[in-house]
């Protein structure tokens, strides 16, 4: 996959009157340690990018394996995971096998999976694997804000964006 495949496209910013804005709780800004795995360097750069600058902590792997051992040295470092921005199809482990094996570990850990290639198939594996959200490469700047800030919100798969 190259790297101008995960282009997040262009926000659009609104200013919106002081007082007027509305966040519901769950969706309120709270630091997160976030594990990022795809292989396309590019998109993981552009993830990591766009959320180390909402004020997350980062950590990334390009590929499956490396998720799992970053994941793994964290935990030495009793550092909390909060959530994981899978790619569905990486060449050495699937976003879901990866998050069935860090889950076992990690329970209560989420997930936000990435795919270039959505099917209904997909769309399942990822729900079945409890992740929350599957989000369609191109990402959309918008939506991939929307589904970290949903972190910790409860209530199971939301949908394929």
């Amino acid at each position: 996959m190259s790297s101008q495949y995960c282009l997040i496209k262009s926000a659009r910013l609104e200013i919106v009157p002081r007082g007027q804005l509305h966040l519901e709780p769950s969706l309120s800004r709270r630091t997160l340690r976030i594990l990022i795995a795809d292989d396309d360097e590019g998109c993981r750069q552009c993830v990591a990018a766009l959320l180390s600058e909402e004020g997350h902590d980062i950590h990334t792997a390009s590929g499956g394996l490396e998720a799992l051992r970053e994941a793994q040295r964290l935990r030495g470092e009793a550092k909390r995971l909060d959530l994981t921005i899978l790619d569905c199809e990486m060449p050495d482990f699937t976003g879901t096998d990866v998050f069935r094996r860090l889950v076992v570990e990690l329970p209560g850990l989420e997930a936000v999976f990435m795919t270039g290639s959505p099917s209904k198939s997909l769309e399942e594996e990822v729900r079945l694997a409890g992740g929350n959200e599957l989000l369609r490469k191109p990402l959309d700047l918008h939506r991939m804000r929307r589904a970290v800030r949903r972190t910790g919100a409860g209530g199971g798969f939301v949908g394929v964006f």
